[in-house]
């Protein structure tokens, strides 16, 4: 099935990337606000002058954020109740699936690393076998109090497999760039 016939404008886009950048509890209120509303204006100026200090952006960006966020209310309101809710339950499945469980995810705080030369046996001095430890301190998604350290100790081999996979996965970030 092509969506070719959906398109979003860069303004939604931009939009939606700073409804993103919310926490779920700002999110949450901000629904909220745009349920109770109706439909022209969700906040006051003053408001809106409180909002764009609480989440450090210039009132433009604000005025964005808070059209997008109107916008996809009102797409998503014209649905049946239950097919509303069965729509945020299939959504919640395939977010899940594509993006894991967010308690379980973790993020990078650091990197330290380092290099060794390692000799191949006590019979050979001359042949040296680079050793590269990679030490990642990652911190929960959600909570960022929990902490711990992954070591990893890589061949020269294994090296260059993690360096071409990192590359691929930053050309496909530059793409994804690119196209938004």
């Amino acid at each position: 099935m092509s969506l070719r016939w959906i398109s979003l404008n860069k303004k939604l886009i931009e939009g939606v990337k700073l409804l993103n950048l919310l926490s779920n509890t700002q999110f949450t209120l901000l629904l909220k606000r745009t349920n109770e509303s109706n439909g022209t204006d969700i906040v006051s100026e003053d408001e809106s002058k409180k909002l764009a200090e609480v989440l450090r952006l210039d009132s433009e960006r604000v005025n964005l954020l808070l059209q997008s966020l109107i916008h996809i209310w009102k797409q998503s309101i014209k649905l049946q109740t239950e097919k509303a809710e069965e729509f945020v339950k299939i959504w919640t499945e395939r977010t899940k699936s594509d993006c894991g469980d967010l308690e379980k995810q973790k993020k990078l705080d650091s990197i330290a690393w380092e290099v060794n030369l390692e000799t191949a046996s006590c019979y050979d001095a001359k042949e040296l076998i680079p050793k590269t430890r990679l030490q990642l301190n990652l911190t929960d998604f959600v909570n960022d109090s929990k902490s711990e350290c992954v070591m990893l100790q890589l061949s020269e081999e294994e090296l260059v497999k993690l360096y071409n996979t990192l590359e691929k996965v930053q050309t496909k970030l530059d793409n994804i760039q690119n196209i938004s």
